[in-house]
């Protein structure tokens, strides 16, 4: 977590979400998701000190706790995202040395992890 700014009585955190694996614990990619936390000047009986409010890094639509996402589809949206990016690192080829370099066959020669499968049936 990365505490960004404190603009008046808005506090902004930026996190960063992945899925490290047993077989696999560097991720393939990561997930950031932008937060506002709103202080209210006036606490009043029956009204939060304080308003949450969210967006995952590729969309500008703003979540709030409150009313725009229930609490359990937090993660589905967060590997929904992650799905999204890694069909499209897939795509293009995308990929650093360090994941090119982990990745092996039996032989110990590196594998191409961003070759898709139809490319290797060809090679």
């Amino acid at each position: 977590m990365f505490f960004d700014r404190c603009i008046d009585n808005d506090y902004q955190f930026e996190v960063e979400f992945s899925q490290p694996k047993q077989e696999q614990p560097i991720t393939e990619g990561t997930v950031k998701i932008f937060f506002d936390v709103i202080e209210n000047d006036h606490a009043m009986e029956g009204v939060e000190p304080y308003e949450v409010e969210f967006n995952f890094e590729n969309e500008s639509l703003k979540h709030k706790l409150s009313n725009t996402m229930r609490s359990n589809m937090f993660e589905q949206w967060i590997n929904r995202v992650l799905e999204n990016k890694l069909k499209i690192k897939q795509q293009l080829h995308l990929g650093t040395e360090f994941e090119y370099t982990r990745i092996t066959e039996a032989t110990g020669e590196p594998k191409d992890p961003f070759v898709p499968k139809f490319d290797m049936v060809k090679i």
